[in-house]
């Protein structure tokens, strides 16, 4: 399997960030610079996007991420969240499903 730019971009980033927690520190601080410095290269962001960096490194911690609320009318459902709806599920019940959580 090739991986995208993306793929190989984080692919590098986290084999320094397991190895070097100052480099993890910097990156957290600056990451735009720092991902061009090691990389070479950047992630392709979408047009007025900013990338933000959290440590979620603690393996004594769950995280929860918040998404935002999607918007229903601009989204094509799966099959799945389709027959959420039909059964009366919730906006924030179709994005939860989404999550493929175990």
């Amino acid at each position: 399997m090739k991986l995208s730019k993306n793929q190989k971009i984080i692919s590098q980033l986290l084999e320094r960030v397991w190895e070097d927690d100052d480099f993890k520190e910097r990156l957290i601080a600056n990451p735009e610079e720092v991902i061009i410095e090691t990389t070479g290269d950047m992630f392709d962001l979408p047009d007025g996007k900013e990338l933000e960096i959290v440590d979620q490194t603690d393996p004594d911690k769950v995280y929860f991420n918040l998404s935002p609320k999607p918007d229903m009318d601009e989204i094509e459902l799966t099959d799945e969240q389709l027959e959420l709806i039909a059964g009366g599920a919730s906006d924030s019940d179709v994005a939860a499903a989404s999550q493929n959580l175990p």
